[in-house]
């Protein structure tokens, strides 16, 4: 089980990807769409910034942006800008999902009220809703879900088991 230090962190990663991937799909869009994303943008960064301060009130130094994210596809276009918004509120939604189980209190009611403001917006940018956000595999699906579009560094993988 991940602790909820991890857990924090990861939902802060998950969250510098985020802003970073609203300002590649911002300039894409106009109208409702632009000022839900506009919207979305300041959101993440908020929730950012209390991550970072539930983190250092640990006495731990907050993990910071990457030096840089590479998105799945080129963001050109309105259609390309909606699925990044609906791939982020996915991949963010996971990480808080993943919070929520590790923590405790008022860490984890402040998961669960951002799991559902994800899942809300990631309903709003897709059109549909999603089965059981912050979940990373629907428990009724055969098929997993496809990788993040914007992704900070990958954890390195736990060292296999020795054989005697």
């Amino acid at each position: 089980m991940t602790s909820a230090l991890d857990a924090l962190q990861n939902a802060l990663a998950s969250e510098h990807a985020a802003v970073y991937g609203y300002g590649l799909l911002i300039p894409q869009l106009t109208g409702p769409a632009r000022e839900g994303a506009l919207a979305a943008f300041d959101e993440h960064r908020n929730r950012r910034d209390r991550l970072r301060a539930l983190v250092a009130a640990l006495g731990v130094e907050p993990t910071e942006t990457a030096a840089a994210y590479r998105a799945g596809d080129p963001v050109t276009g309105a259609a390309a800008a909606t699925k990044l918004a609906t791939d982020l509120e996915r991949d963010v939604a996971l990480a808080f999902g993943e919070l929520v189980a590790a923590s405790s209190e008022a860490t984890r009611m402040f998961a669960a009220r951002s799991l559902q403001e994800l899942a809300i917006r990631q309903t709003d940018w897709q059109h549909a809703a999603p089965r059981f956000p912050g979940l990373a595999t629907d428990p009724t699906a055969t098929a997993t879900p496809g990788p993040p579009q914007i992704a900070g560094p990958t954890p390195s993988p736990p060292p296999l088991p020795l054989l005697p």
